[in-house]
């Protein structure tokens, strides 16, 4: 039996242990067109690969450009390194133990709200378009869309045909639904794949940010995981390639969301649409451990993710407080003047952005459930200057990492043994934390043979 729960039960103890409290929404926008709203998530982006983020690669002018005239979050921390865990959270602004989704084999719960859903109960029109097959609709995220469109339902030979002529199907699927689409107002969920492994990116942005290095057809998702095993070595050269391909796709990502801002401005929709532009969780490129991943690591590439929005009445500038992807869904209600008595455990964004607090919680959570079959769970605290990494053992204590982010960015010194005192209290922060929400174990659930296999190409299991 795992020391912590995996089901929610009380969501007032849970607001209390980590910074939350109940949502008081208001009205009080200025007179104009209704708000539209558009959340961009692209999968497994790093914060630190974005030049608004200091990146000092030319690979995200279109997203850089997006930050100028938008509020910043400096510091932002996902809620699982995992896709489909991590949009649950973002999308119902709960943790993972609390809205159900563990992992890939975990449906987000069904009696749990969506922002889909309330949205769409408001009169909006909402359209969803993913290009990750771990979103498929049977897994709850579908709940409130009048469109959910996946990409994996497209013929595998057009989608590459596509890629390798640098465009995307999810894009073009987008843009016709956006010219297609009414004066009503209206929810859009764009989510991009592409610096996903494997890292193949289109010959033109190969060609511009790596080389026109072929690499990744050698180094799969298979071959990867045998790397950070120690089964294989891995040349240096290699890995600075398998990084430049990483760029290469962050630079794709970005053209495709500079296809979309256009096309906004050319229909008339940007000015009144409230942009959030996110990702799901970062990726380790073999910083630690031999590692070329996400889903076992809660080290900063993973774990921070960047946050960028633009509320049509909002000053730009940059926010440096600590903040959750929990956060993304009350701050959006509130600046469309939704109330709700949905629960929610993030914290609505606005009081940072107006300088009236400095941070949306104490201690940012992080949790992996990865396949049992390939680590325990993991553990991630952050506060402004110490992560404490917590990874689970079978019959005995946790196995602790402590960093002062602020000293060593880079994780590289183990603090644990220098500040025992600090790790202790986070810990039992934590298990203070699992104990107030209670609940029972839950089982890993059985997979289908066609999820076994996305699971399997994309590397998370062997």
């Amino acid at each position: 039996m795992h020391r912590h729960s995996r089901r929610w039960v009380g969501w007032i103890a849970l607001g209390v242990m980590l910074g939350a409290g109940s949502l008081v929404l208001h009205c009080g926008r200025g007179k104009g067109p209704p708000l539209n709203v558009l959340i961009i998530t692209v999968d497994t982006l790093r914060a630190d690969r974005l030049g608004c983020y200091g990146y000092d690669r030319p690979l995200t002018p279109n997203i850089d450009r997006l930050a100028e005239s938008a509020v910043r979050f400096e510091k932002t921390c996902c809620q699982a390194p995992l896709t489909l865990p991590s949009h649950c959270s973002i999308f119902t602004s709960r943790y993972t133990i609390s809205h159900g989704s563990l992992g890939h084999a975990y449906p987000l719960d069904e009696d749990i709200p969506t922002l889909a859903q309330i949205l769409n109960a408001q009169g909006m029109a909402t359209a969803a378009f993913v290009s990750n097959h771990v979103l498929d609709r049977k897994f709850g995220l579908a709940k409130g869309f009048d469109t959910y469109w996946q990409v994996h339902e497209l013929p595998m030979d057009r989608r590459t045909a596509l890629k390798r002529s640098s465009r995307d199907p999810t894009t073009e699927a987008v843009l016709d639904w956006l010219r297609g689409h009414g004066k009503e107002p209206f929810f859009l969920w764009v989510h991009w794949f592409h610096p996903h492994k494997p890292y193949d990116p289109p010959a033109q942005f190969s060609r511009r940010f790596a080389g026109g290095s072929t690499i990744g057809e050698k180094w799969k998702a298979p071959d990867l995981l045998k790397v950070w095993r120690g089964t294989l070595d891995i040349p240096p050269q290699d890995v600075l390639q398998l990084r430049e391909l990483y760029d290469a796709e962050v630079a794709f990502s970005d053209s495709q969301v500079g296809l979309l801002i256009d096309e906004m401005r050319r229909l008339g929709m940007y000015d009144n649409t409230l942009i959030v532009f996110t990702s799901d969780h970062g990726e380790v490129l073999y910083e630690h451990d031999r590692y070329f991943g996400h889903d076992i690591m809660l080290y900063e590439p993973s774990m921070r993710v960047p946050l960028i929005m633009r509320d049509p009445e909002w000053e730009p500038g940059v926010v440096p407080g600590l903040v959750q992807s929990i956060d993304i869904m009350p701050t959006v209600l509130r600046a469309l003047g939704i109330k709700t008595d949905v629960p929610l455990e993030g914290k609505d964004l606005a009081p940072l952005v107006h300088g009236d607090e400095l941070c949306s919680v104490q201690i940012a959570a992080c949790l992996s459930y990865p396949p049992k079959a390939k680590s325990l769970p993991v553990i991630g605290l952050r506060t402004e200057t110490w992560k404490l990494i917590l990874h689970e053992t079978e019959d005995g204590p946790f196995v602790r990492e402590l960093y002062n982010l602020d000293e060593d960015p880079a994780e590289e010194r183990n603090r644990t043994d220098d500040e025992p005192d600090l790790a202790e209290a986070m810990e039992k922060y934590y298990l203070r934390w699992t104990e107030t929400i209670g609940g029972g174990e839950a089982a890993e659930p059985q997979l289908d043979p066609q999820t076994l296999e996305n699971l399997r190409s994309l590397g998370y299991i062997q």
